[in-house]
């Protein structure tokens, strides 16, 4: 699937009424869910059809837009129709990426928005796609960080939620692992160990297991990449690692 031109003009439509008020967020948004029950098909036609309506709630979701909109989606209840899409095309990996997108947008920076995500298990959403895309690396990717951003909430919202940070640590692992080629991967499993480094002090945690080999594993083979050899270092100051300790290069640039 791809973003097509079509989606990009229903965006500028909507910016137009938006702008001129000739439309209210809300009504877009209530329209919105509402051909939403039109999507939840299965098998192949169900997954292109969720990932269409997964991106374009993305897209409506743009800061260029009106914040009223977002807010309109989140009350509109658009976090649990991507939740749905996204059980409903559980085995489609492409759809379990717009998903996450998809509820990351809508949530933005509105504390009802991540209530929503709470309320609708987005967490475990989030962990499922994971574990069941382990070989995907934009899954994998996407994943990664969103269970990083989770450590920032209140303990009452990750209760709610059933976060588990060591879960977050451990997927973190399993995906610099199974994907050392992935800079980007790299790059968002560093910055997520740097997150619960600094805000729970949990080196035993990212240390064990392989963890610090992941960190020099993957600062050798990105030998050339600024980003993975900065928080790399900064991952390994917080586990306390050997300061005298430099990658060797492993080919030309990642």
């Amino acid at each position: 699937a791809g973003e097509s031109a079509c989606q990009r003009s229903v965006l500028h439509l909507a910016s137009q009424l938006l702008s001129s008020e000739v439309v209210a967020p809300a009504l877009i948004a209530q329209r919105f869910v509402a051909a939403s029950k039109a999507v939840r098909r299965r098998g192949a036609e169900g997954a292109a059809a969720a990932w269409g309506w997964l991106n374009l709630a993305r897209l409506l979701c743009d800061p260029t837009l009106p914040s009223e909109l977002g807010e309109a989606m989140v009350q509109a209840g658009c976090i649990a129709v991507s939740a749905n899409l996204m059980v409903d095309q559980a085995r489609d990996a492409p759809t379990q990426v717009k998903g996450i997108e998809a509820m990351s947008a809508i949530i933005g920076d509105r504390w009802a928005g991540l209530h929503a995500f709470a309320e609708v298990g987005g967490i475990a959403l989030v962990v499922a796609a994971m574990r069941a895309h382990g070989g995907d690396a934009r899954v994998q990717t996407k994943g990664v960080k969103a269970l990083s951003c989770g450590i920032q909430w209140p303990q009452d919202l990750q209760a709610k939620a059933g976060y588990s940070y060591g879960t977050g640590i451990e997927l973190t692992k399993s995906a610099m692992a199974q994907h050392p080629d992935s800079a980007e991967l790299q790059i968002e499993g560093l910055v997520a160990f740097t997150k619960y480094l600094d805000k729970l002090s949990c080196v035993s945690e990212v240390r064990d297991r392989g963890g610090e080999g992941l960190v020099k594993a993957s600062m050798t083979r990105h030998s050339h990449v600024k980003a993975v050899q900065s928080w790399g270092k900064v991952v390994l100051d917080a586990l306390g690692s050997d300061r005298s300790w430099q990658p060797h290069a492993a080919g030309g640039p990642a």
